[in-house]
């Protein structure tokens, strides 16, 4: 679920989540919050930083999308309770060249394993992209490769079709696979 720096500032907000939850039976460990690095970069980053570690207390994975579009502080990786980052589809795209946006998905790729975050590569539309990335370690990937969008109707069945295929366990915080 992509969340806003409004939604993170109400004071209903962790009530909403918690609500929801209940309400659709879905333990806390299979939601996750993806805030954009823009996020981070609100003056009320004490209280945004309150609420994200409150739902990671809750169970909840915190993810950080478009990353790598420059616009936080590598160091907010380190001060908030992130589990994973998301490349942003820009520097995936590029990540079979040799040029300088290709390095920079590799090199990503590279901090978020050293800081014991899953890395998961956006936009990923080609097999040679998605072997690439394995390669230098990205373990997750999204994109066109994967599934077209697709309306709600469509999607059900997809879905129900990907869960014969394989199971879907709760997946572990990447910092707790080291």
């Amino acid at each position: 679920m992509n969340v806003s720096t409004a939604q993170l500032l109400a004071d209903d907000f962790l009530d909403t989540v918690k609500r929801s939850l209940a309400r659709h039976s879905v333990p806390a460990t299979r939601l996750e919050i993806e805030v954009a690095e823009t996020v981070l970069l609100d003056r009320s980053i004490a209280r945004i930083g309150h609420t994200l570690e409150a739902l990671r207390a809750m169970g909840c994975t915190l993810a950080m999308y478009d990353f790598g579009t420059g616009y936080a502080s590598l160091s907010h990786l380190t001060s908030f309770p992130v589990d994973r980052i998301k490349i942003d589809r820009g520097f995936t795209r590029a990540i079979d060249s040799d040029g300088d946006r290709g390095l920079i998905a590799r090199t990503l790729i590279g901090l978020g394993r050293g800081l014991g975050l899953e890395v998961i590569a956006e936009g990923v539309e080609t097999e040679s992209q998605r072997s690439v990335l394995a390669v230098h370690g990205c373990t997750a990937v999204q994109g066109y490769l994967l599934a077209r969008p697709m309306l709600a109707d469509e999607a059900l069945p997809w879905l129900r079709g990907q869960q014969q295929r394989c199971a879907f366990p709760p997946r572990p915080r990447a910092r707790e696979l080291l």
